[in-house]
């Protein structure tokens, strides 16, 4: 998960009735959007994740690159700045 935008990527969330299409329409650009599920295909610079299994939104007031630096693997989360 990476709020920095370093890369782009594609998922699969077909809306197959109202209620999907609902749950479709909250998304926003600027948006952090997580995806779960099993990748299918691994290739440098691409995962397909398809299907996917749930997607999770967080508008842009829920997390802050100026305030929390999310880490890369095997690093710490750092505060960079109190948020108050």
């Amino acid at each position: 998960m990476s709020p920095r935008g370093e890369d782009s990527f594609a998922v699969e969330w077909i809306a197959e009735s109202p209620d999907d299409q609902r749950f479709v329409d909250q998304f926003a650009v600027g948006d952090m959007l997580v995806a779960y599920g099993y990748p299918t295909v691994i290739r440098t610079n691409y995962i397909g994740l398809n299907p996917t299994m749930n997607l999770r939104t967080f508008k842009p007031r829920w997390f802050r690159t100026d305030i929390l630096d999310y880490g890369r693997p095997g690093e710490p989360c750092r505060i960079l700045k109190v948020a108050y």
